[in-house]
């Protein structure tokens, strides 16, 4: 048994599924062991924190909703997944989901 590498595999921004990292994963293995390494001083870890600012998410389209129709509906759900999520990575004054 050589040396473990331990890969943490973050997901991008946006509604990511649960899954994101699994074509990612079975390729990094796939090219390990074609390298001659043993698979088992490989451990590759998804991190998977869409959950967590997700229904945040959900709750600030359902308030813009709240004014009417709009235009550019995709598009501004988009908006509002990618800036959630970016704004998900500041410093929090207080925890998460509280007012």
């Amino acid at each position: 048994m050589g040396q473990k590498i331990a890969v943490a595999i973050i997901h991008g921004v946006g509604n990511t599924p649960a899954d994101f990292a699994d074509g990612m994963i079975a390729d990094i293995r796939r090219r390990f062991a074609n390298a001659g390494a043993a698979n088992e001083d490989l451990v590759l870890k998804p991190v998977y924190w869409s959950p967590v600012v997700q229904g945040m998410e959900d709750e600030l389209s359902r308030r813009v909703r709240l004014g009417g129709p709009l235009g550019y509906g995709a598009l501004r759900d988009f908006m509002v997944s990618f800036a959630g999520d970016a704004i998900a990575y500041q410093p929090a004054t207080r925890p998460l989901g509280t007012s």
